[in-house]
C-alpha cells in the first residue's frame, strides 16, 4: 500500500520499539488500560481512535469536528498525488 515517506519511518520505528514486530498477524495499534501506558495486546476500535483525535482535536483548540475521515480526506487530495506518478 502507498504511504506517505514521513508514515514510513514512523512505522519503522514504532514497530520495533512497540515489540511487535515478530507479531504479522497481530493489531499495530494497542489499546493500554486507562492510563497505565501497559499494552493489553487488544487492537483499538475504531470509537478508541475517534477519542483520541478529539483529545488531541480540543487540546490543540481546534474546534471543527474532526475524525478519521478528516484524515483520510486530507491523504487523498493532498499526499496520494505526490505518491501515484
Amino acid at each position: 500500500m502507498p504511504t506517505h515517506h514521513n508514515l514510513d519511518r514512523y512505522l519503522e520505528e514504532y514497530i520495533p520499539a512497540a515489540g511487535i514486530a515478530q507479531d504479522r498477524k497481530g493489531p499495530i495499534f494497542w489499546t493500554t488500560p486507562g492510563r497505565s501506558g501497559e499494552m493489553t495486546g487488544n487492537s483499538l476500535l475504531q470509537s478508541d481512535v475517534w477519542r483520541m483525535i478529539r483529545r488531541r482535536a480540543l487540546a490543540a483548540r481546534i474546534k471543527t469536528e474532526i475524525g478519521c475521515h478528516t484524515f483520510r480526506a486530507t491523504v487523498i487530495h493532498s499526499i496520494l498525488p505526490t505518491l501515484v506518478p
